[in-house]
């Protein structure tokens, strides 16, 4: 598995990591008529997260702002699924002293699905129209994926991999022997300490597989790779509850003997 995770962050350190923002496209025509669509570009969201959707509407030929209209707005995911459909809300007067603005609220149940999200949005009226299309790049920092963004996350897998190294290390390291002299009840304590060690590679490994799962993912793009953190991930997150339990059984079934014997050392009358 870390072997496995070590050439993830190296085939992630010899990529192009700075990513291009994705551009706010428009619909391409000769007319010199019709409606221009204003739309202040988000370009970049995390995933689940909602967003606030407006536009500005002009009369093309002449750049007057646009009273009646009706806009509406269709969304498609990377796999071309239609997620959402809405007659968009023109905003009162009121909130910000211009009539010519549309908004629709985009909830983050749309945008649970990574990668580029198409928009489209058209408006119309009696006598003419207009429409426009952008993308927004869905991941799971909710923003650009930098060079230096990519080093802090393997800086913080390389610095939980010491950790559970350094578990690893003292869990087989330390003597586990259950007692150094029965006849004198002298028990060794450490095998406690131990399995605290146990625990910690345990949890330490647990999250090394979520965070090389999410840069597989979100980084590579590789789905043989990202289903095989995937598929350790869930298992390790199922046994993590028997494997807890069973450790906390098997300590106290050996602190209730280890009690059991020291009473009895006691009762035949050496000095424990």
């Amino acid at each position: 598995m870390f072997i496995l995770g070590l050439f993830v962050m190296a085939f992630v350190l010899s990529l192009n990591l700075v990513s291009a923002v994705p551009p706010v496209q428009t619909t391409v025509t000769s007319s010199t008529t019709g409606l221009e669509i204003f739309y202040p570009g988000i370009d970049i969201i995390k995933s689940g997260d909602g967003f606030d959707v407006n536009v500005h509407v002009f009369n093309l030929s002449n750049g007057y702002p646009i009273r009646n209209a009706t806009c509406y707005l269709h969304t498609y995911n990377r796999t071309g699924d239609h997620t959402h459909s809405s007659i968009m809300i023109q905003d009162p007067v009121e909130d910000h002293q211009i009539f010519n603005e549309w908004v629709t609220r985009l909830n983050g149940a749309n945008f649970t699905s990574l990668g580029e999200h198409s928009m489209f949005i058209q408006c119309n009226n009696s006598i003419m129209g207009g429409a426009v299309k952008f993308t927004v790049d869905v991941n799971y920092f909710g923003k650009e994926i930098t060079s230096p963004l990519i080093a802090t996350y393997l800086f913080y897998v390389l610095f939980i991999m010491g950790l559970f190294i350094t578990c690893l290390y003292f869990a087989f390291s330390i003597n586990d022997v259950e007692t150094t002299n029965l006849a004198e009840g002298k028990f060794n304590y450490k095998k406690y300490v131990r399995w605290i060690f146990v625990t910690g590679a345990w949890m330490t490994a647990l999250w090394v597989n979520y965070i090389l799962w999410g840069m597989s993912l979100q980084i590579l793009n590789i789905p043989t790779i990202t289903s095989i953190f995937y598929m350790l991930f869930r298992l390790q997150m199922i046994l993590t509850i028997p494997v807890m339990i069973g450790l906390w059984i098997v300590l106290a079934v050996r602190y209730i003997n280890e009690k059991n014997i020291r009473n009895i050392v006691q009762r035949t009358g050496y000095d424990y």
